[in-house]
């Protein structure tokens, strides 16, 4: 069954809500079944962008619209830095709960030697990220096995 759905997944374009919808679909009603999971999933999220992007158009010149789009811009950042922050604490400490008193004996060393060698290949030489991902996957070989 989990193979079924890796093989619907990489056969149908979208996030795993559309390729699970596909394949529910699939599975209950045949190939229409698919086809109405599908729509019935991306469906609503079309609809909406739609609407808000005539709404938007519509409204462009106004300040009020402007000032609340400046609050989602901001809102947007801190979501992402937030993120962020969680997979660099992840990746540098093993767990997303850090104690300051401890925060020296928790850190890993090598990860974080890692980040900054990466980090000033690619400021400095701008190279290919596909490049860096093998790099990095082949100094966690040799640093972590």
């Amino acid at each position: 069954m989990f193979t079924d759905i890796i093989t619907i997944s990489q056969m149908t374009p979208g996030p795993l809500a559309v390729n699970t919808s596909t394949f529910v679909g699939l599975q209950i009603g045949g190939f229409w079944g698919a086809v109405a999971a599908t729509l019935g999933c991306v469906l609503c999220g079309v609809v909406i962008s739609l609407f808000l992007y005539n709404f938007f158009q519509k409204h462009q010149n106004s300040t009020y619209i402007f000032e609340i789009l400046n609050g989602l811009k901001s809102a947007s950042l801190g979501l992402i830095i937030s993120a962020a922050a969680t997979i660099i604490i992840l990746a540098l400490f093993g767990t997303n709960k850090v104690y300051f008193n401890s925060i020296f004996e928790m850190l890993n060393w090598t990860a974080l030697i890692i980040f900054f060698v990466i980090l000033l290949i690619v400021r400095k030489w701008k190279i290919n990220p596909i490049v860096i991902i093998i790099i990095s996957g082949i100094l966690g070989i040799f640093f972590y096995l």
